[in-house]
């Protein structure tokens, strides 16, 4: 369940400034900066936004192209300073990218007069209205060059500081593909542009599933197959040593994740199995060592703790 933030909103004396310059919130979501794709059709931003106040970071917006922004709420679009303003209105703004600017700050609230609290998730989209596709066809399904499928120990794995496994994929890159997306297990972790990736978090002699379907701006491909490894045995118990200055629960998690620790925590990074930093609080964010984990998709994720002289990584599982 997504928490709710409350904020003090400093009110500013100069009514023709504070209306519809709505660029003071500070609850940010997601979570994470939501990256788009230069292609025409709605993108979502998030299918739970509140008008409470909150804003979003856009990245992968190209100078020149126009943008609808589309929210059942107040809207205001700024520049990547959350600062200067692009447009702003009720329910849809669209806008055109100037020189230099390829990410925005998108600012959620009730009405142009900045008023916060409504508490009701709110699809938010974006379309770049003047993009065109060039394709004519989706693209074609890719075959994997490591694992090998069927392999009985994956050569590429390595150790990763939390006892777990990290393994190397590859795949041949598809003509036309802007992206590949990536499903481990079942879950859909996400997607890259490369014909290659690294994931984190693995369990000692286990047997996985893993799928790569590329992805254009025609279409995403079909049909695309299913193909498994499985990790090397465990290693001898003097081959690796974990330091215990930290331990984490509940785990598996549901909102929140408390550290359990003597030592004052300078920051906490939470990284998704795809190595893509998801959550990144520093020291003076943190209260009793809790850690906001709601925002985050069902799945493993590694954390990393640094203090002023040490640092561990341990492995979670929301749930």
């Amino acid at each position: 369940m997504k928490k709710i933030t409350f904020l003090l909103i400093i009110c500013l004396t100069l009514t023709n400034w504070s209306f519809s310059q709505c660029t003071t919130q500070g609850f940010f979501w997601p979570d994470e900066d939501v990256n788009i794709s230069p292609v025409p059709g709605a993108q979502t931003i998030a299918t739970n936004n509140y008008a409470d106040n909150e804003y979003s970071i856009i990245t992968g917006i190209v100078p020149g192209e126009t943008y609808t922004v589309t929210a059942a709420m107040y809207i205001t679009v700024t520049e990547s300073d959350a600062t200067t303003v692009i447009n702003h209105g009720a329910n849809s703004v669209t806008f055109t990218a100037g020189a230099g600017v390829t990410s925005i700050y998108c600012f959620w609230t009730i009405d142009a007069a900045c008023t916060g609290g409504g508490f009701t998730d709110i699809l938010t989209e974006i379309e770049c209205t003047t993009c065109t596709c060039t394709e004519t066809a989706i693209p074609a399904c890719t075959t994997p060059i490591a694992p090998v499928n069927g392999e009985l120990y994956a050569a590429t794995t390595t150790s990763t500081v939390d006892g777990s496994r990290e393994v190397a994929f590859s795949w041949n890159a598809i003509p036309g593909a802007l992206s590949y997306q990536i499903t481990f297990d079942g879950v859909v972790l996400g997607s890259t542009p490369n014909a290659a990736v690294n994931i984190y978090g693995l369990n000692y002699d286990t047997t996985y599933t893993w799928s790569v379907t590329p992805i254009n701006c025609f279409g995403t491909a079909t049909g695309c197959a299913t193909y498994t490894f499985k990790t090397e045995d465990a290693l001898s118990t003097d081959e690796f040593r974990l330091d215990n200055s930290f331990s984490i629960y509940p785990n598996p998690a549901k909102d929140v994740i408390i550290i359990k620790t003597d030592l004052t925590i300078a920051s906490v990074e939470i990284y998704n199995q795809l190595g893509q930093l998801v959550i990144n609080r520093k020291g003076a964010d943190i209260t009793e060592n809790l850690i906001n984990v709601a925002s985050l998709n069902n799945g493993i994720y590694i954390m990393t703790i640094t203090t002023q002289d040490k640092k561990q990584t341990l492995k979670f599982v929301k749930e």
